[in-house]
């Protein structure tokens, strides 16, 4: 949630309340404002971001600490094109988590069959249509096991 106003490029940001009932292009940008902000890719101006209740401020240590636990998949995706499917999936699991790389394996496998990719395990990103790059991309941020 975000208490008071955060400006940020010129967007206002006030919690994730929506105004009007379809997705308008002002909504999806207050929304990825919102995201952004909560991730730190972009400074607030004004205003304080709690997550979970807790407040988050702009130091290192805590911005680590809080990404492992937010889930994020951005527009292009950022697939690592020289990996395969299940590489791309086990990378977070293993670099930051400290996964065994057997563990990440299997849990990269479960959730690829969730997001029906279990076939594109050893397929490079190259070789996908966009929708399952997009499905990578969001079985890897669920690899990380986000809040």
């Amino acid at each position: 949630m975000v208490r008071g106003p955060a400006r940020t490029q010129g967007h206002l940001t006030h919690g994730t309340d929506r105004r009007g009932g379809g997705h308008h292009r002002s909504e999806r940008l207050r929304e990825s404002t919102l995201l952004r902000c909560l991730n730190f890719l972009e400074k607030s101006q004004k205003g304080e971001v709690y997550l979970q209740g807790r407040r988050i401020k702009h130091h290192e240590k805590q911005l680590n600490k809080l990404r492992q636990e937010l889930g994020m998949v951005f527009q292009h995706f950022n697939l690592f094109p020289h990996m395969t499917v299940i590489q791309n999936v086990m990378e977070g699991p293993v670099q930051v988590k400290d996964m065994s790389k057997a563990k990440a394996k299997k849990l990269a496998a479960r959730i690829l069959e969730d997001v029906g990719l279990s076939d594109k395990t050893d397929v490079y990103p190259a070789m996908l249509s966009g929708g399952q790059k997009q499905r990578v991309a969001i079985a890897r941020a669920l690899a990380m096991d986000p809040k």
